[in-house]
């Protein structure tokens, strides 16, 4: 307990010895509470005393500097001795690390910062150029007592000079009535974290752990980190580790000792303070703990029983890191982007850093476009990278080192978007799993030997026209290369440079546009901008006939009472017997159901989701349709989905766009309801931008034909397998 009656020296309080042993008595009860060795992490941790630093006397507050670690020691055998605590002064002292991580014998750690009163708990900058530490309030080597007669403690500052430390300046928030000490720097150095008695507001108890920020030059004002780390009782040693995880020493949030060693992930608000346990506690005093970078080994102070001395510093291995802790890691790791052929760094590049969220992608990069598969009757969905100004996720560039800093969270994925202009984005995945260190993540991009050709195809009134067929035709070589416009009408193609293109855009009911673009000569820019502007074709016009510029689906659900389909047949399903009346219907004619497996890719339209013109609240019949999809995707869990939503083309493109959002989200809400998880539905709404008729803007239709295109598509994501049961397999499964 000696920690415990110096630190009550250090700020003029005498030690509470009844209140210390009723401390002990209740700590003894509760000490089953955190016995963790059962834990097989746990024995894998090696705690050995560092024997060649200890002595009879007391050594703690361990901080790591160059190849060593500095420490508080009192081991000095002459020198004033203290009447408070009935021992010589703290001084600093250096001790090397040897190959095997263990200190070798100490030595005095500095002539100019050591005097002849109190110097402990020290902390560095990166640079290891700058020491904030702690001394007793003093003036001219001698003690600083204030108005009531007590020398406190304060944090001073020095730089390193060409022999020793130099240029020693006491901190501005330090105060006449009050300590403070035990500092810690955060990695950036923007941030130290300190304990203190200060009074004022968001004091808690005798002592208490704050922060205060570097602002415009200076140290700014303090701020107790609240209740959530400081209790009525003493908090101090705070040490702030490179993953953001804060570590310190209390008296309170029920112990087992009088003082035990506790972690927070600053970092999130959720994270709850969390006692390390075995071995680093005990019922006596545990305290001033360090970790290394990497989180597989640290140094930590202790009064326990089979020590050299009343405190003594303690050396751990923890091969496989502090497993409470891993998963709040922050790693401050380092992208560095150069150039594939001639390994330079690329200054603005763009970084975009996504994080997967249960196997899918914080917010979806790609566009979507559908192709037949071949002579399979199904589809294919491809994807393309969406348009830069399309993509909400903040970006960074990088530096004229190719690089750009980024705090990447322990045991996650990620993927690493990079563009720049003249170069091939690169999808990078990465991983943190496992990974306690932060790393540098070097990445290669290749200089693309052409021109980027963005897109876009419109009609008259610049209503975008989805999964238009564009063929660019090489008059160089001859070579035709055909692709889709994604929903939004859009396209991007990578022109070869020196050569002349031909671009025809095709899509039902309008007539072909083309156009032509050289790049011959072109220097400077690598992007070229066309727009394809699409007439309504005159001729086309078929009353009923379905017209689709998306894929047609591979099932139709419907309501079970009778109702003409497309093909004439009346589907009447009995769901008592689980067949249809109608015999055609049950052979597997067009329009049945689920004749055909629901694959990946795939597309089904809700066929009987109708929605009144301006409306977005679910109906009771269209409810029907959802309730099936819910009894399907209860059957297979592993299916995930998107629920697209279209209106008609009647009203303006922006608020069809808004009103078909409001459709998808209706409809997603609903499945929520039936008990579907929401991970497992994207919903968006995408407007009138892809009629299935002839009804498309300036030709005229009946209420009917316009409602047809009022409908919500569902595309298969993702299943683990072909979905192959029929209608009487859904009702007869687990339901909503």
């Amino acid at each position: 307990m000696y920690i415990t009656q110096m630190l009550n020296a250090l700020i003029g309080r005498s030690l509470k010895h009844v209140l210390s042993l009723l401390l002990l008595t209740f700590t003894l009860s509760a000490y089953a509470q955190f016995d963790m060795e059962a834990e097989p992490w746990r024995k894998g941790i090696n705690v050995r005393n560092a024997v060649d630093i200890n002595s009879p006397n007391s050594e703690f507050s361990p901080t790591y500097y160059q190849d060593g670690i500095v420490f508080a020691s009192d081991q000095k055998q002459h020198g004033p001795i203290d009447k408070h605590t009935g021992e010589r002064y703290l001084e600093l002292y250096y001790a090397p690390l040897d190959m095997n991580g263990d200190p070798l014998k100490p030595k005095e750690f500095s002539i100019r910062l050591n005097s002849r009163l109190h110097e402990a708990a020290t902390t560095f900058n990166n640079a290891q150029d700058r020491i904030i530490f702690t001394r007793n309030s003093q003036k001219a080597g001698k003690a600083l007592a204030n108005k009531k007669h007590i020398v406190q403690m304060r944090l001073y500052e020095a730089a390193m000079g060409k022999l020793d430390w130099e240029n020693v300046e006491e901190l501005e928030f330090n105060g006449e009535n009050f300590s403070c000490m035990h500092p810690t720097l955060s990695p950036s150095g923007d941030k130290l974290y300190f304990a203190s008695d200060m009074p004022g507001e968001g004091a808690r108890g005798d002592m208490d752990i704050y922060v205060v920020e570097w602002e415009d030059g200076r140290w700014g004002r303090p701020r107790n980190l609240g209740p959530k780390v400081n209790t009525p009782a003493k908090e101090a040693f705070p040490f702030i580790h490179d993953s953001g995880v804060l570590f310190f020493a209390s008296q309170g949030h029920n112990g087992v000792g009088g003082f035990d060693i506790y972690m927070l992930n600053l970092g999130d608000e959720e994270e709850e303070v969390v006692n390390l346990g075995k071995p680093f506690n005990t019922v006596k005093d545990d305290f001033g703990f360090i970790l290394s970078r990497d989180g597989l080994s640290g140094f930590f102070s202790s009064d326990r029983s089979g020590g050299m001395g009343r405190d003594d510093i303690y050396r751990f291995d923890a091969p496989e890191g502090i497993k409470s802790m891993r998963k709040t890691f922050k790693l401050n790791s380092i992208v560095e982007v150069t150039d594939m052929d001639s390994d330079k760094p690329i200054l603005s590049a763009s970084v975009r850093v996504l994080e997967y969220v249960n196997g899918e992608l914080e917010e979806d990069i790609y566009d979507y476009t559908f192709t037949p598969k071949p002579n399979s009757g199904g589809w294919n969905q491809d994807k393309t990278l969406k348009e830069q100004s399309e993509i909400r996720k903040d970006k960074k560039s990088t530096n004229h080192y190719g690089e750009v800093a980024h705090e990447f969270v322990a045991e996650k994925e990620y993927l690493l978007l990079l563009t720049k202009p003249g170069y091939q984005p690169v999808e990078f995945p990465y991983s943190t799993i496992g990974k306690l260190e932060p790393e540098r993540i070097r990445i290669k991009m290749q200089e693309q030997n052409c021109f980027d050709l963005l897109g876009t195809v419109r009609t008259q009134d610049y209503a975008s026209l989805a999964f238009s067929s564009i063929t660019i035709t090489n008059e160089c070589t001859g070579e035709e290369r055909t692709i889709t416009s994604n929903v939004s009408g859009k396209f991007i193609y990578c022109l070869e440079p020196g050569c002349k293109f031909k671009i025809v855009s095709n899509l039902e009911g309008y007539l072909p546009s083309e156009t032509s673009i050289s790049t011959v000569k072109i220097r400077g820019s690598r992007s070229l901008n066309v727009e394809m502007q699409m007439k309504l074709d005159p001729d086309y016009y078929i009353e009923e006939e379905v017209i689709a510029s998306a894929p047609q689906p591979i099932d139709r659900m419907s309501n079970s009472g009778g109702r003409e389909n497309d093909g004439g047949i009346s589907e009447n399903y009995s769901e008592d017997t689980g067949e249809f009346t109608n015999s055609e219907a049950a052979v597997g004619s067009e329009g049945t159901y689920f004749d055909e497996p629901i694959e990946e890719g795939n597309v089904i339209i809700l066929e009987n989701i109708y929605y009144e013109l301006g409306a977005h609240r679910v109906a009771d019949d269209a409810a029907r349709e959802l309730d099936e999809l819910a009894r399907i995707m209860l059957y297979y869990p592993s299916m995930t989905i998107r629920m697209v939503a279209y209106t008609d083309v009647q009203g303006k493109y922006t608020d069809n766009l808004d009103l078909s959002d409001r459709r998808a989200s209706a409809a997603k809400r609903y499945l929520l309801e039936q008990g579907i998880d929401a991970r497992r539905i994207d919903a968006i709404g995408l407007g009138e931008s892809s009629p299935r008729n002839h009804c498309k803007n300036g030709i005229k239709c009946t209420d009917k034909q316009h409602a047809y295109n009022r409908r919500t598509e569902v595309h298969i994501r993702k299943v683990d397998k072909s979905v192959e049961f029929r209608r009487r397999d859904i009702l007869q499964s687990r339901r909503p």
